[in-house]
């Protein structure tokens, strides 16, 4: 198996998995931001990859958030 297709597994407590999620989200949310000033500025192909990155990101937290028990 690559090491792209390898899983990890890993245990986190509640409150430090939603702060994944928390941390995720911001980082999701700050390479967005970023992704819309460089296409602003002209720089479409790396705004293009910040909004790519941006979506894997966000991904991955939703995934991890539907896993989560309600409050």
């Amino acid at each position: 198996m690559s090491a792209d297709q390898t899983l990890y597994t890993f245990s986190f407590n509640l409150d430090d998995t939603r702060r994944i999620v928390d941390a995720l989200r911001g980082e999701a949310y700050q390479l967005s931001q970023e992704s819309q000033r460089a296409c602003s500025k002209g720089a479409r192909d790396y705004g293009t990859l910040l909004w790519e990155e941006t979506a894997i990101l966000n991904s991955i937290a939703e995934t991890i958030y539907w896993k989560l028990p309600e409050d």
